[in-house]
């Protein structure tokens, strides 16, 4: 594998993880920032259309979840020049505000990417829905996370007071 191309493979695996962290903070100028501004999202029934109607809708699409963790974890990428293919697997935890659910979404990231001046970003995405486990949150579970410390948030996370070099929309 030549420079270039790690190069590249390191640009595309930072752009999941920055992907994840604006979905999880609800940072919509991170999340503007994967993708060029003619992408296409298609999140299955949930949206399908261009990137700004994909962060318009985000509100209404993660209102109802007091929490979400998503976590990209095997990640094939092929790549030709300035453009690249990727598909990237997918845990997504959802805990619900009104109804006390945990959801636990399973899938995929099938993406299209372009390197446009010197940047990668994500062209057009399509997901792929492979599983969903939903529970009940326990009163106790809830009494324990609390115990531990600082749980996760979204516009307000922890991470924003620890980590001064990872601002919001940076």
């Amino acid at each position: 594998m030549d420079i270039e191309t790690i190069g590249a493979r390191l640009a595309l695996e930072d752009l999941a993880g920055r992907y994840a962290r604006a979905i999880d903070r609800r940072d919509m100028e991170l999340l503007r920032s994967v993708y060029h501004p003619d992408a296409i999202d298609e999140h299955g029934t949930a949206y399908q259309g261009g990137v700004d109607g994909f962060i318009a809708a985000m509100p209404a699409l993660m209102g109802n979840y007091e929490v979400t963790q998503h976590q990209i974890h095997s990640k094939v990428f092929a790549i030709e020049g300035d453009k690249a293919d990727g598909e990237l697997y997918f845990t997504a935890y959802h805990r619900t505000s009104e109804s006390a659910r945990h959801l636990v979404v399973h899938g995929r990231y099938l993406d299209n990417y372009e390197k446009r001046e010197g940047a990668w970003k994500i062209a057009y995405r399509r997901l792929v829905w492979d599983a969903i486990l939903s529970q009940d949150v326990l009163e106790e579970d809830a009494r324990l996370l609390d115990m531990l410390g600082e749980n996760g948030a979204a516009a307000d996370d922890y991470s924003y007071r620890c980590l001064p070099l990872m601002p919001r929309g940076g």
